[in-house]
């Protein structure tokens, strides 16, 4: 079964976070910053020119700024949308693996020791296939809009 189209959705989340961001220059020079870090280290690369944009087996991740203003160092981070449905109704995403966090949080009382650790960029540092780097393209303007992906 295919994914269906996921680039017109994505367009169309991309300039309402443009629009929103431009309310804020601040904020759309710390997005563009975090942005621009995703791509010096790498993990995200540019799609090599020309890139077809009607091929079905592209599939673009919406994203948008999630702001905390109570934050005292970054302020905004970067939120890629899996659950975004595609044309035809899929989504890449799959089913919620996490705890609830009541449970969760229930379940420590039981342990005398408990670690928790906050691991910084955990998320871009997961090696993702070459072969699947299709499926995670996102819309970024630096310069230009153009196609970028996840990097392999």
């Amino acid at each position: 079964m295919a994914l269906g189209q996921t680039r017109s959705r994505a367009v169309t989340q991309f300039l309402r976070n443009v629009i929103r961001l431009l309310r804020n220059p601040d904020l759309k020079k710390e997005y563009n910053q975090v942005l621009n870090e995703y791509v010096q280290l790498k993990h995200i690369v540019p799609v090599p020119s020309p890139y077809p944009d009607n091929d079905s087996r592209h599939s673009y991740l919406p994203h948008h700024a999630a702001i905390k203003p109570e934050r005292s160092t970054t302020k905004i981070r970067v939120v890629f949308n899996t659950s975004s449905d595609t044309s035809n109704g899929q989504s890449l995403a799959g089913p919620v693996l996490q705890s609830d966090l009541t449970t969760l949080l229930l379940k420590w009382r039981l342990f005398r020791y408990v670690f928790n650790e906050d691991i910084e960029k955990i998320y871009r540092q997961i090696l993702v296939h070459s072969d699947h780097t299709l499926f995670q393209r996102v819309l970024f303007r630096n310069t230009q809009v153009r196609p970028f992906m996840i990097s392999s």
